[in-house]
């Protein structure tokens, strides 16, 4: 189990973000894969399938390069017309100061 400070590292969360039935899912559904293969390649530290594929989600250092990567997926057309791209964030580093 990772320590503590061993958690802030995206190289270690990046080894906890698993999960083990996304290489059956992307084998049936490989627009799945195209999505977190396309957050990964926007600059997400962690793309990931949730659940049982009802989500992609991928995870940004900062708020920026979120918004960067949502703009290229949507521009590139990697997101199709019927999903939605639904832009979130935390109270951790980078996270904008107010909601507007």
């Amino acid at each position: 189990m990772p320590t503590p400070t061993e958690l802030t590292s995206w190289d270690v969360l990046g080894t906890l973000a698993l999960n083990d039935l996304a290489a059956p899912v992307y084998r049936r559904h490989p627009e799945l894969l195209v999505v977190a293969d396309s957050l990964t390649g926007s600059g997400a530290e962690i793309a990931l399938l949730c659940g049982s594929g009802s989500c992609v989600a991928g995870v940004f250092s900062t708020v920026t390069q979120r918004d960067t990567a949502a703009d290229r997926l949507l521009a590139d057309v990697v997101i199709p017309a019927n999903w939605h791209l639904i832009a979130t964030w935390s109270d951790g580093p980078g996270a904008p100061e107010a909601i507007g």
